[in-house]
């Protein structure tokens, strides 16, 4: 029967039970050392439990990885069970003994340390343990330590037997410091060895453990797995009750029943979605096409709304979303088509700037006196070509005709995009011009003087009445009738500068 000890505050008590055991004893007492089964977050039950044990007067060490479980009569308790075997009794004397908990990934999570355990020493004599890697290398070590002293000694002795036997003694005492290091670096690397040992023999166990893990998980779904069944009938003819964790496969569903303990009964783990609301595929194809034709432009008649309509509420209204969509684009469509066109031009009393000159990139709108490039502006150079330009480097065209000059709407006499008109006339007709007729102008009468002045030359020229030094004036007959200036619309010398366009109105 185990003996039963408690580890409190991560150290394990041995009492009267300490001196229970015998050299060379081989699994004399079996001890259950418990315990709180959580520590610091941690369950210790899923711990991977091992023993140390060491021999400080025969240097050595013992690792062994004992059994852990749940205290059947109390869950909060943990249970490590240690048989104590021969290995651990091999030598009489002090026992000193460590229990450690390790993660599934190597990590020391508490140590126990104890009060250990005393040997009595065996009637009939030491017994030789088995051999261990670290009492290997103490065995190595110790002969190079012999092999040392004895080169030391024998250096002794040739010192002594003559005085020029002194460099062979450096010579040998050389060689001993030297096996000395060599025993030390040997030390060094079996400690390696031994640590590298015990690493991989705990990840072994770590693999075991979460390999049994794994089956244990496995079998658990196995022993749920109650077969395959032609519908659920079958299944509750064969299985009228269950458990939580049971579950079947049922050929008429092709999918996975399980067992429902709130209602009692087998239920298709499978859930369908109920999609009576929606429209299939083909419905919502017909309503697509009905609404937006086969890709070509919409046709839906559109009327400005007062206010926007609400978005709608559920799936159910998806007609009246495309019919509110429909409409913003028709709406949209309608703005664009309000706006001047390619190539149309409008008043403005402001002059456009650009950020890195109008060629840098294609502008919505631009100047009339803008040098553009044919290039960047292909479209509006399609439009109107070059027949607003005036100037224009090659490449370039512009609408510099359009300086200096009144809109006229076309018409019978005027073609859309002609040009004329001047901005002067000549005034009177006697001059040449073909501005204002003799009839035309103002009544009026030219004065001039008929008396020779001092020097006795003839003086022509608007006479000033009653003058002693000219005497009597002289004048033509009256001219001018005031007739009223007539423009004749096919007489374009008579007009102001004009370039011919249509006019467009807003309709909607």
């Amino acid at each position: 029967m185990a003996i039963s000890i408690e580890f409190k505050d991560k150290y394990v008590y041995f009492g009267p039970e300490a001196g229970l055991h015998t050299q060379g004893e081989a699994r004399a007492e079996v001890y259950d050392v418990t315990g709180p089964r959580y520590h610091d977050g941690h369950d210790l039950s899923a711990m991977t439990w091992y023993v140390r044990a060491s021999h400080p007067d025969y240097m050595t060490i013992i690792n062994k990885q004992l059994r852990v479980s749940v205290d059947p009569s109390n869950e909060e308790q943990v249970i490590i069970t240690w048989p104590v075997e021969a290995d651990f009794t091999a030598y009489s004397g002090r026992l000193e003994v460590q229990f450690v908990a390790k993660s599934s990934t190597g990590e020391e999570i508490i140590k126990l340390q104890s009060n250990g355990l005393q040997l009595a020493a065996s009637v009939e004599g030491t017994a030789a343990p088995p051999k261990n890697v670290f009492e290997n290398t103490l065995e190595q070590m110790q002969g190079l330590l012999d092999n040392a002293e004895n080169a030391a000694a024998q250096s002794k002795m040739d010192a002594d037997r003559a005085g020029d036997a002194q460099e062979a003694a450096g010579q040998s005492a050389q060689t001993a410091q030297q096996a000395q290091e060599d025993t030390a670096q040997s030390v060094v690397q079996n400690q390696a060895l031994v640590q590298q040992i015990e690493g991989d023999a705990e990840a072994a166990a770590a693999s075991a453990a979460a390999a049994a893990a794994s089956a244990a998980k496995a079998e658990q779904l196995a022993q749920g797995c109650k077969g395959w069944f032609v519908n659920v009938a079958a299944l509750r003819a064969a299985y009228p009750t269950g458990t939580d964790g049971e579950w079947a496969i049922l050929g008429s569903t092709d999918s996975i029943w399980v067992w429902d303990a709130d209602s009692s009964d087998w239920i298709n783990s499978h859930k369908t979605t109920d999609l009576s609301d929606y429209y299939t595929k083909e419905q919502a194809d017909g309503r697509f096409l009905q609404i937006d034709g086969d890709g070509a432009a919409v046709t839906v008649p559109f009327t400005v709304p007062a206010s926007l309509p609400a978005l709608p509420s559920s799936p159910a209204t998806l007609e009246s979303l495309m019919t509110m969509l429909a409409s913003m684009r028709n709406r949209l469509a309608a703005l664009e088509e309000s706006m001047p066109g390619i190539g149309e031009w409008w008043y403005s009393p402001n002059v456009i700037t650009y950020t890195g000159g109008v060629n840098s990139k294609a502008f919505a709108r631009v100047n009339f006196n803008d040098d553009l490039s044919k290039t960047v502006y292909a479209v509006l150079y399609a439009k109107i070509g070059d027949s607003l330009s005036s100037g224009a480097a090659d490449g370039f065209f512009n609408c510099k005709k359009l300086a200096e000059r009144f809109p006229l709407a076309y018409g019978a006499n005027f073609q859309r995009g002609a040009t004329g008109g001047s901005a002067t006339h000549n005034h009177g007709g006697n001059t040449g011009g073909t501005g204002l007729t003799g009839s035309q102008n103002g009544p009026h009468v030219h004065y001039y003087a008929t008396n020779p002045n001092s020097e006795g030359n003839s003086y022509f020229g608007p006479g000033i009445a009653g003058s002693s030094e000219h005497g009597p004036n002289a004048s033509t007959d009256s001219s001018g009738e005031g007739e009223p200036h007539h423009h004749t619309i096919s007489a374009a010398d008579h007009m102001p500068p004009y370039l011919a366009q249509n006019i467009v109105v807003r309709a909607l």
